[in-house]
């Protein structure tokens, strides 16, 4: 099927040009990273087919908005 969906943000790693960074602003109230697990992980695969990058250089987080924790969701 069809997926559609809008990253928040991504951006190039600075010192390393093949690797990027996803950030995805979460208004969640409880914070559970894992619920977002498979959207992230979607992602992930189109940042790294898109930039033509391994998925290895493509890390995920979450921004809690309402908190202001940061969390790295990870493979």
């Amino acid at each position: 099927g069809i997926m559609s969906g809008q990253i928040d943000l991504v951006f190039q790693d600075s010192e390393d040009k093949e690797k990027f960074i996803i950030v995805d602003f979460k208004t969640d109230t409880d914070e559970i990273p894992e619920v977002h697990f498979n959207q992230l992980e979607s992602y992930r695969l189109a940042v790294s087919k898109f930039k033509s990058t391994s998925l290895e250089n493509v890390r995920c987080f979450l921004f809690y908005l309402r908190s202001g924790h940061f969390v790295e969701v990870k493979r």
